[in-house]
């Protein structure tokens, strides 16, 4: 990787990390889910979107079992 290619990598997953808590927060599991696929894409050991999208699995299917 070239410095401006991790720069732009970098920045792309801040910007993924903060819409996947943003989605997190009102309760959008699906597109939680979706957004935490795309940065495991690019980063396999992103633990931040390995852990949140673990929990927005979790809660999409609590929430499917409720309604």
């Amino acid at each position: 990787h070239t410095c401006r290619q991790y720069q732009e990598h970098q920045c792309g997953e801040r910007t993924h990390g903060g819409l996947v808590v943003s989605y997190l927060w009102v309760g959008a599991w699906q597109e939680a889910c979706e957004v935490c696929v795309k940065v495991i894409e690019v980063d396999p050991y992103n633990v931040k979107a390995l852990y949140r999208g673990g929990v927005a699995s979790m809660m999409q299917v609590r929430h499917l079992r409720f309604f």
